[in-house]
């Protein structure tokens, strides 16, 4: 089986200072998962291009790779697609880009983890394309939920 981890692009308004947040949440379930024996990409939109400025919405910016960057780099063979919502300001990068994945790879299945998603599961399903969210720390429900898409287990069982 084979995952892909998304740390996605941060928001920033046009006159907000340069800070890039490192990947730690996504670099924990990599490290985690390929102990579990699980195939990880892992495409760190911040860190794989600091320098990258897109416009997005109402006078911001999305800092790191574009979309169509993104796109590019998932693998299409990924049985799921992963993407990490640390702070509910950027929520609205991680719903365009759940959008733009779907429309790309309809019938992978997106989860979403991080800080937003855990206190806000209902809203973050509705107002994103992810299928499912993860609540809390994430290393074991993401180890459950691959043996759930391998057959091994029932979603219950997660």
């Amino acid at each position: 089986m084979k995952i892909t981890l998304i740390f996605p692009p941060m928001l920033t308004a046009i006159s907000q200072m340069d800070v890039i947040t490192p990947p730690m949440g996504v670099a924990y379930l990599a490290s985690f998962m390929m102990k579990e024996g699980v195939d990880v990409q892992l495409i760190d939109a911040q860190g794989e291009e600091p320098d990258g400025n897109y416009p997005f919405k109402k006078g911001t910016t999305i800092r790191g790779l574009s979309f169509d960057k993104i796109l590019e780099r998932i693998d299409p063979k990924t049985s799921l697609i992963g993407i990490s919502s640390l702070f509910t300001v950027g929520f609205p990068v991680v719903v365009d880009l759940s959008l733009r994945i779907k429309e790309e790879f309809p019938e992978i299945p997106i989860i979403l983890g991080g800080n937003h998603p855990t206190y806000m599961p209902e809203e973050s399903l509705k107002d994103s394309n992810a299928d499912f969210v993860i609540l809390g720390e994430g290393e074991y429900p993401l180890a459950r939920f691959c043996e759930y898409l391998d057959e091994k287990c029932s979603l219950e069982d997660i």
